[in-house]
């Protein structure tokens, strides 16, 4: 069957790197399970700053609940937006093509697409930033939220997916929340900030740019937790007279060693969650309501996870179990 992006490219237009969607790891288990072997360089970054997560050593942003999208220009200054799985669409037509070539009718998440593409493609002050920060090809990596899919929520709330966010503070046709600025190759250009910047003065009643940063929060001290990360693999090496990186990293598939590494990865697990449980209250409130689905983590060593909020586990369990019925 052919694909979206096979659909595309048969189309001649410049080509743009596709973004691949990629999960942030979670803390704690869940749909993207951590390596314990990150956890454990978190563990050595721990200690590298005295056991506690602050402001100058992580950045906070909150994750929002929406639908994964760019927004771009090629080299040659033509205009693009892109799903999660589309690579680059450059006309008008393509996602609703593709979804009747597929089902044989269009769809109302293709339709949305379609509606997003044409009001983006014309607004002027978009096209103008994009325009003056391409060098060979530029990319808004966001999330959107699209009012005319959302759901309504008590007390003049709206829901995308599984979070209430008050309406008040959400673009009144759709909200963009800016995570980064990327170059026709992928890269993250070094004025991201400033382009987001830039594009988020530019936001209308009906058209809202944002960004997901959380600057303002409490250092937070989990020097006990390292201790105790630190103690248990003290004993595990003097155990196995082994280092750690070399039982987690055996590839032996016998069943004595395989079931000796599940078994330490879900001992492991049980320290992972500790700390996410520290952690998952990090953010008080969120951008756009009460409610908020979690928090990215970005450490300065280069490590990203993410936490998860209470709310957000049992509102998604809810969404979850109402989409099989």
């Amino acid at each position: 069957m052919t694909n979206f992006k096979e659909h595309y490219l048969g189309e001649g237009e410049a080509e743009v790197e596709a973004t691949p969607r990629v999960g942030v790891p979670h803390l704690s288990h869940e749909k993207y399970p951590m390596d314990p072997k990150m956890f454990l360089d978190i563990i050595d970054f721990l200690k590298q700053n005295k056991g506690k997560f602050s402001p100058n050593n992580v950045n906070v942003a909150e994750k929002s609940d929406g639908m994964g999208f760019r927004i771009g220009m090629s080299e040659d200054d033509k205009f693009f937006i892109e799903s999660s799985r589309s690579g680059p669409v450059f006309r008008p037509g393509h996602f609703r093509d593709f979804a009747i070539k597929k089902n044989g009718e269009t769809n109302k998440i293709s339709e949305g697409y379609e509606d997003l593409f044409n009001k983006l493609s014309v607004y002027k002050p978009l096209l103008e930033i994009l325009k003056r920060h391409n060098k060979n090809g530029i990319k808004i990596v966001c999330e959107a939220f699209y009012l005319p899919t959302a759901t309504k929520g008590p007390d003049n709330t709206v829901k995308f997916i599984s979070t209430l966010y008050k309406a008040e503070k959400i673009g009144a046709w759709a909200s963009f929340i800016l995570f980064d600025a990327l170059d026709g190759k992928g890269k993250s250009l070094p004025n991201k900030d400033e382009i987001i910047d830039e594009i988020k003065k530019i936001s209308t009643k009906n058209i809202h740019f944002d960004d997901n940063r959380i600057p303002d929060w409490k250092e937070i001290d989990v020097s006990q937790e390292v201790k105790e990360v630190t103690a248990f693999i003290k004993d595990i090496e003097s155990e196995e007279g082994k280092k750690i990186d070399e039982i987690l990293s055996n590839t032996a598939r016998d069943r004595n060693s395989m079931q000796a590494k599940s078994k330490l990865k879900a001992e492991i697990g049980v320290f992972q969650k500790k700390l996410h449980d520290k952690l998952k209250n990090i953010i008080k409130s969120g951008k756009w309501g009460d409610e908020y689905e979690g928090a990215i983590m970005n450490l300065a060593n280069g490590i990203v996870f993410k936490i998860v909020s209470d709310r957000y586990k049992a509102d998604k369990a809810e969404f979850n179990a109402s989409k099989k019925k």
